[in-house]
């Protein structure tokens, strides 16, 4: 007896806080007279879904973002019944991306399919709203009820593309691990690391530490790439990016900056790159380099070449008097000679002298052409050249009561780099036997 008096004591509370529930909540606005029976019941191939929100619009959205977690939900839950993958494989957020993805990589194959065309507000089959009042606070909530269609032919397609997406997914982790051994440049190694990044917040089963660990070696190689010398002379500069044993081309132009030099240009040969530059205002007695940078990603490869502009400089100079000896003559004329000249180098560099031109004042000059002389060493370099140039002995010879002064040039250049240089020849004392 008193088992029951409880029991109707229960019964009559629930009964009365559930009038007191609907006293304290009105309906002040509905989409139609009758509510629809699909509202609070469950019907094959649609999807029952309600939103709420303080505005029409606002519940309307939620109510298709609820549509969209049912159908993953739903997805996953199939994908792992018919196909047999694990939780771990399977789980909202991975189908949920793979819905974003597969939705809009196909829309032109939506003829057939209507859902490929994206869970929309345009293909929903019918709704209900309702604008409910709380009497106490006058707190007004819309409620959206959808009525989306989702038949299960669409859930088999959609179950199918996940499983057979997913395999790819596999497929491209172990082929950009194995591209880990085998890449030439490093465009695509940093290609690797993106692809790697989005698998490890893809994956969330043991795929995911295959990546991670994927990732940290490709990471680690990017920022063990170096940049090796070829070749650095004054004026040139060739250099490699290197990872280990491999040598990496890049498409990516460096940033390139130097103490004193001006690049003249940067251009790719074979697999090194060269940089060509003037290093005129460039002093002997500095820590002359060329900066060379590459920026990949987060990843900065850098190094630093320095060069010496004495490795190949040469510079000379005439010091002593010039002697000139006649050897035959024809009457008022020198027809052969010799010129003794004595040019000193700063530089223990080999170098060349290809012309010399002596000017007499307004006579014609004397010229040594296609010299072809090659000099080394620090110091005096004692030159004999035979001239066959007829000279009017009047004209050219030295006065012992004056200062017998010419001019004229040298031109010279390093044995290593060929570049040909001018040295200038003023107030020059000489003397002849004639």
């Amino acid at each position: 007896m008193k088992k029951n008096l409880f029991v109707s004591i229960i019964i009559t509370v629930l009964i009365l806080l559930t009038v007191e529930a609907f006293s304290r909540n009105r309906v002040v606005e509905r989409s139609s007279r009758q509510r629809p029976a699909w509202v609070d019941g469950v019907q094959v191939d649609y999807i029952i879904a309600l939103g709420s929100g303080q505005s029409i619009d606002v519940a309307r959205q939620n109510a298709m973002i609820r549509v969209k977690e049912m159908i993953v939900n739903s997805v996953a839950t199939n994908v792992r019944t018919r196909a047999g993958l694990t939780t771990e494989q399977v789980n909202d957020n991975n189908v949920f991306q793979f819905l974003e993805t597969f939705t809009s990589q196909t829309l032109t194959q939506s003829a057939d399919l209507p859902y490929l065309q994206g869970i929309s507000i345009s293909r929903v089959d019918d709704y209900y709203w309702e604008i409910i009042e709380n009497r106490n606070t006058r707190v007004r909530t819309v409620y959206y009820h959808v009525k989306y269609p989702f038949p299960r032919f669409e859930m088999m397609v959609l179950i199918d593309e996940f499983v057979r997406a997913d395999r790819a997914m596999t497929r491209k982790l172990d082929n950009t691990i194995a591209a880990l051994e085998t890449f030439s440049t490093v465009e695509e190694l940093v290609q690797y690391i993106r692809e790697l990044d989005h698998m490890t917040k893809t994956f969330t089963d043991r795929r995911k530490n295959k990546a991670d660990l994927a990732l940290i070696k490709a990471r680690s190689m990017l920022g063990s790439i170096q940049l090796i010398e070829v070749e650095n002379i004054p004026g040139q500069l060739v250099y490699k990016l290197q990872l280990g044993s491999r040598i990496l081309t890049a498409s990516a132009n460096p940033a390139i900056r130097s103490n004193c030099a001006v690049v003249n240009s940067v251009l790719p040969i074979n697999n090194s790159t060269e940089v060509k530059f003037n290093y005129e205002n460039c002093y002997a007695d500095e820590d002359n380099r060329i900066v060379v940078a590459y920026r990949f990603e987060n990843t900065r490869i850098e190094n630093t070449f320095y060069f010496d502009i004495k490795q190949f400089a040469t510079e000379i100079f005439v010091g002593d008097d010039i002697f000139f000896r006649a050897l035959e003559r024809q009457g008022e004329h020198i027809t052969q000679f010799e010129c003794l000249i004595t040019v000193f180098s700063k530089y223990e560099n080999p170098f060349f002298i290809d012309r010399i031109v002596l000017n007499f004042g307004n006579q014609p000059p004397v010229i040594f052409d296609d010299l072809e002389l090659k000099l080394e060493g620090k110091g005096a370099h004692r030159i004999t050249l035979t001239g066959h140039q007829s000279l009017k002995a009047a004209e050219y010879r030295s006065n012992q009561d004056n200062i017998n002064l010419l001019s004229g040039s040298i031109t010279y250049g390093s044995m290593q780099t060929r570049e040909p240089r001018i040295y200038r020849i003023f107030n020059q004392t000489f003397f002849t036997d004639w």
